[in-house]
Order: structure tokens, then C-alpha cells, then sequence
């Protein structure tokens, strides 16, 4: 179900399709709204530029990085798709760990507050990866599994959904004429995590208002989104190339809860200290 606008110029016709258009706005909104939260705190022109631009990097690296490593036996076969160049085969949550490091090391490197950088950034990135989900509903892919659910949705003929469930038609020892014209009503996991991430954002800015002290609103984003992931991930389609372990994500996000756990203790004993001095 890839929706198509086509654009005319006086130079060429171009085709733009509604995952490549979200993810767009995905990429400005996260940009510009963290240029105005960084502003705001006065971290340099300079310094902010070079910092979103190595934490992009950073991103799509660690994205695509993740997902070569879960679908390694694909990979080990053929092993130049690994560096191809597309808008597709990546991982978010390892972007997402990957640049956040970078985050770290660069701020320690030009000596302004990680805490304060990771507020300024969270906002600006939940809201794209919204908007990035919205990307991956009208494009079919990141799809759920089958439910009854009032709130199902049906993809259409030829989607990927559609040739995913249509394959198991024979596995599951039914068929309906249904499932020739459109796939079953399954989750629309993209539109959960594109909540999710909305409300993650909306907690993100609710704190920055209220004057925290720094990290903790970032933090709190952090966690609602790892615990969105954990949950949404029992209910999308494991459509893989590789024989991943089951076990694989639902611990590594059970990893990175535990750490962000940690780091809001910390954060929270630094607030105490302050209030008492």
C-alpha cells in the first residue's frame, strides 16, 4: 500500500511516496525542534550543528547496524546488501542507543551538559518518530498480527501484509475469499507506537515545563517509549529473514528499562541533594 504524489516541476516529474514524505517531516521536526530547545539553553550555533548532525549519523548507523545484526544469516549471504543504500531495513531502538552515546561523548568532549542536551533532544524525537510511524502505516510495512479487535485494520491487495498472510492461508487450514482481495484484521502496531511516542513527547515538554532538574524529563520519555516498545512488540507480525531468538528484544529492552531505571534514581537523588543544600 504504497500511496504515491507525484510532483511537477519545471524541472522533472518526481514520484514521492507516503513513507518517504513522513519520514521527511519525521527528519524536520526532529531537527527543528531541537534547534529551537537548544537554542534556548545557549549551547552555541556551532557546537548544535555538529552535534545533530554526528548524532544523525550516528542514528542511521546504529539503525542499520542493529538490523543487519539481527538478520546476520541473510547477511553472511549477501553481504553487499548490507551496504545498500534505501529508506528501509532498520532497527529504531538502535539508532536510538547508538546516538545517544555519541550524544555523550561529544558533549563531554566540547564540555556542555549531556542532561540538558537529552532534554533539549527529546521532544524533537519522539514527535518524528511518530510521524515516521504514520510513514510506516500508509506504507503497510511494521505490520500486527491477526486480532478480532474493533479497531483492526485491513491492508490492501498486494500489500505486504496482504502477501504475508496470504502465504499462511494454507498453514492455517482455512481460507476465505476475503483474504484473496485484502489481509486479515490485524494490529495496526505502527499507529501504537506512533502514540506512543506522542504521549512520550507530551510528558517530555509537561516536565521541561515544570523546571526538573535536567535529565529527568528526557529519562521519563525514554522509559514510556521502551515500555511501548516491549508491549507492542507482542503484538506485531515477526516477519524476519533470519531465525532470530524469540527472546532477543524482549531482553533487550528489559536491559535498556533496567538502565533507564537507574539513571532516573540517580537523576531523582540529584534533585534531593539540591533541595536539601
Amino acid at each position: 500500500m504504497k500511496e504515491m504524489i507525484e510532483i511537477h516541476t519545471v524541472v522533472g516529474n518526481y514520484v514521492i511516496t507516503s513513507y518517504s514524505l513522513f519520514v521527511g517531516i519525521a527528519i524536520f521536526v526532529t531537527i527543528s525542534l531541537s534547534l529551537f530547545l537548544m537554542s534556548r539553553d545557549r549551547m552555541g550555533i556551532a557546537k548544535t550543528l555538529s552535534l545533530l548532525l554526528i548524532m544523525t549519523m550516528l542514528f542511521l548507523l546504529g539503525s542499520r547496524l542493529l538490523y543487519v545484526l539481527t538478520h546476520i544469516t541473510y547477511f553472511s549471504n549477501s553481504f553487499e546488501q548490507a551496504f545498500k543504500i534505501e529508506m528501509a531495513g532498520f532497527s529504531i531502538i538502535g539508532g536510538l542507543v547508538l546516538s545517544t552515546l555519541g550524544g555523550w561523548s561529544y558533549s563531554k568532549l566540547v564540555g556542555i551538559s549531556f542532561w540538558k542536551l537529552a532534554d533539549s533532544l527529546a521532544p524533537g524525537l519522539c514527535l518524528g518518530i511518530m510521524f515516521a510511524r504514520i510513514g510506516c502505516f500508509l506504507n503497510g510495512c511494521c505490520f500486527g498480527i491477526e486480532t478480532n479487535a474493533p479497531w483492526a485494520v485491513h491492508f490492501p491487495y498486494d500489500s505486504l501484509s496482504f502477501r504475508y498472510y496470504l502465504s499462511r492461508t494454507g498453514e492455517k487450514g482455512a481460507f476465505s475469499i476475503f483474504s484473496l482481495f485484502r489481509s486479515p484484521g490485524i494490529h495496526p502496531t505502527q499507529l501504537y507506537e506512533a502514540g506512543g511516542a506522542f504521549l512520550a513527547a507530551t510528558v517530555a515538554v509537561f516536565l521541561l515545563r515544570k523546571k526538573v532538574v535536567s535529565g529527568i524529563s528526557a529519562l521519563t520519555a525514554a522509559l514510556l517509549f521502551v515500555i511501548i516498545r516491549f508491549i507492542n512488540h507482542f503484538f506485531r507480525a515477526q516477519v524476519t529473514m533470519d531465525e532470530n531468538p524469540k527472546w532477543f528484544y524482549p531482553l533487550f529492552y528489559l536491559l535498556l528499562f533496567s538502565i533507564i531505571i537507574w539513571m532516573l534514581r540517580q537523576r531523582l537523588l540529584v534533585n534531593e541533594k539540591s533541595k536539601t543544600k
